[in-house]
């Protein structure tokens, strides 16, 4: 069955319905490998999503007979579930990430199986949601992940549009989402996370060549990690690096290790230049 998870002090918690029809909660302890059951949460649903914040889990949402807009938050330290005030909207399929000091919640399914655009974000501090900008692409089933500074949304179900490849990056100044660099494959119903490229090294290590690339722009360095897959056991890699580079602007590094493909972009839209992007590109083949 479907679950969702969230990361929180070396340990991984997994929540949905399970084979039995409850409403299962886990948590894997990394260090210890090994599964431990927790309380079960409140409310019977599908198709949550879950975030973690200052310590604290939302399982947001989902679908129970119908969408729904419940919230519950389980505190670790007591191994309790408590109910947190509900979303604005019905929806299910969503996707949910903590990024400055709130939860926001982006995209999904509402009631008459449309994809949604919308996003709202939650305060745990004042215990009240806020709608803000919404998406360019009304998406479900999609990634979303903070890379850096960044609250990034990539790929999904886009409607009629049929699976998505386009990504995009919310702007909090703005209230407004800029494109991004497209992932070079469609996707949908994956998950999606940030890690540093250097990071990836010693995973691939022995499935296949891995070099690191360096480009001077201006006399400032970009680092780019390129990796020719050839095992089978790793597919497909996506990776969202934000570098920060000596002149203040930040750069998005959007990588596919497979296929070896690569495109950069300045952040809140700006593309880099041709020129300088071509030289990128030459550097790494």
């Amino acid at each position: 069955m479907d679950l969702s998870a969230a990361q929180l002090d070396g340990s991984i918690y997994a929540f949905g319905t399970s084979i039995e029809g409850d409403c299962a909660a886990e948590r894997y302890d990394i260090a210890g490998d090994q599964w431990v059951p927790l309380p079960n949460m409140k409310h019977l649903r599908s198709l949550t999503t879950a975030a973690e914040l200052d310590g604290h889990i939302y399982v947001l949402g989902g679908f129970s007979i119908n969408p729904v807009s419940i919230v519950e938050e389980y505190n670790p330290g007591s191994r309790k579930w408590s109910k947190s005030p509900n979303m604005s909207e019905e929806k299910y399929d969503m996707k949910a990430a903590a990024w400055r000091g709130k939860v926001f919640v982006t995209g999904g399914v509402d009631e008459d199986t449309r994809d949604l655009k919308s996003c709202e974000a939650y305060d745990p501090t004042t215990m009240r949601w806020t709608k803000v900008g919404s998406m360019i692409t009304a998406r479900s089933g999609h990634g979303l992940a903070t890379v850096g500074d960044m609250l990034v949304a990539i790929g999904g179900n886009a409607g009629l549009g049929g699976v998505t490849a386009e990504g995009e990056s919310y702007d909090e100044e703005s209230d407004e989402w800029r494109p991004l660099c497209p992932m070079p494959t469609p996707r949908t119903t994956f998950g999606c996370c940030a890690v540093p490229l250097a990071a990836l090294e010693p995973l691939l290590a022995g499935a296949g060549e891995v070099r690191a690339a360096r480009l001077l722009v201006k006399g400032h360095a970009a680092e780019v990690q390129q990796t020719a897959v050839r095992a089978q056991a790793v597919a497909q890699v996506q990776v969202l690096q934000a570098s920060q580079l000596a002149d203040g602007h930040a750069h998005l590094v959007c990588a596919n290790l497979e296929e070896n493909q690569l495109c950069v972009r300045r952040l809140r839209g700006e593309e880099l230049s041709q020129g300088i992007q071509q030289q990128l590109e030459n550097s790494i083949s």
